[in-house]
């Protein structure tokens, strides 16, 4: 005689356990049920499956919870706003010029001292030294001042010419020593202009300078050891 199976041992009862209440429907199905092994094995492990997922996404939104974080207010005491004013910069002025030509071309001021004459428009560089080689390359040192100089000065307005002195020690017939003008050379602008400079460098260039000067002054005791020929220009 066939015994009568409990309601909750039927295929229907078990798997109305496993909607309302799916651990007993999982007990029941594995002691009751006369389902495939392996029907039993997929069913555990999707019903598993869904256990572990709910536990994890429970953990991660208690994870998630932020608690405010206390803050302590401070009373804001209001700063008297300072407006800062940009001085507008000072124009340079003829000076300032004639220095920055001078560290352009000479690229020192040790022994320069500058200066501009309004009333000629001339731009002067004095360079006074105690010592030098020899009497050529005192002179072509300042050849080469009013070269390099000369380029630079007379890219400023207002600038018509340029004067070079080099300054020197001498001893007089009395034993006596002073500083003198060894040299003193005045060019105009439209002059300078004329030349090609770089095409000259390294070359003689004693009798352009000399017709193309206002002045050229060579003291007498440096123009009796001149060699003419080695008063090149070194650029």
């Amino acid at each position: 005689m066939e015994i009568k199976k409990k309601w909750y041992q039927s295929s229907i009862g078990i798997i109305a356990l496993f909607i309302l209440f799916f651990p007993v429907g999982l007990f029941l199905m594995w002691k009751y049920s006369g389902w495939n092994k392996v029907v039993k094995v997929i069913i555990t492990g999707f019903f598993g499956l869904m256990l572990i997922g709910s536990a994890s996404s429970s953990n991660n939104s208690t994870q998630t919870k932020t608690t405010p974080t206390p803050t302590t207010q401070t009373e804001s005491v209001a700063q008297p706003s300072v407006q800062v004013t940009k001085q507008p910069e000072k124009p340079m002025t003829m000076t300032d010029k004639l220095w920055k030509a001078l560290d352009d071309s000479m690229k020192t001021r040790d022994g320069y001292t500058v200066e501009f004459d309004e009333s000629s428009k001339t731009a002067s560089v004095t360079h006074t030294s105690t010592s030098f080689w020899d009497e050529n390359s005192l002179v072509k040192g300042s050849f080469t001042t009013l070269v390099k100089f000369g380029k630079e000065v007379f890219k400023i307005d207002g600038v018509d010419s340029v004067r070079v002195v080099v300054k020197t020690e001498f001893t007089d017939q009395y034993g006596k020593k002073n500083i003198e003008d060894a040299v003193r050379i005045i060019m105009l602008k439209s002059e300078f202009n004329k030349f090609q400079w770089e095409n000259l460098a390294y070359q003689p260039v004693y009798s352009q300078i000399k017709n193309a000067s206002e002045t050229l002054y060579i003291h007498s005791a440096i123009m009796q050891k001149l060699d003419p020929e080695k008063l090149y220009l070194s650029l």
